[in-house]
């Protein structure tokens, strides 16, 4: 803040005009710096989503593969008691 102060001061030689462009120039750097802030605060906003989401999606993967084993075990044994009932047909025909 000094330096802006002084550098208002420099501008002060020229009169109002001095003071009108110096205060701009704050005004800019001001503007920058919040939009700087906002930016980093939305950055982190991101992070912290995207984080949430891979974690979720990680989680349903791992919910997805466990459906899908007890599917596999189910469709494995009905083909077994299948294969039997054939295998069993096949024993009592004459």
């Amino acid at each position: 803040m000094d330096t802006i102060f002084k550098t208002a001061e420099k501008w002060a030689e020229f009169g109002l005009s001095g003071v009108v462009i110096s205060a701009l120039f704050f005004v800019i750097w001001r503007l920058v710096t919040e939009a700087r802030e906002h930016s980093e605060k939305l950055q982190e906003m991101h992070h912290r989503q995207t984080a949430s989401l891979l974690r979720e999606h990680r989680e349903e993967r791992a919910e997805w593969l466990e459906s899908a084993e007890r599917r596999d075990d189910k469709l494995g044994q009905a083909i077994n008691n299948l294969t039997n009932s054939f295998h069993n047909l096949n024993r009592f025909k004459p």
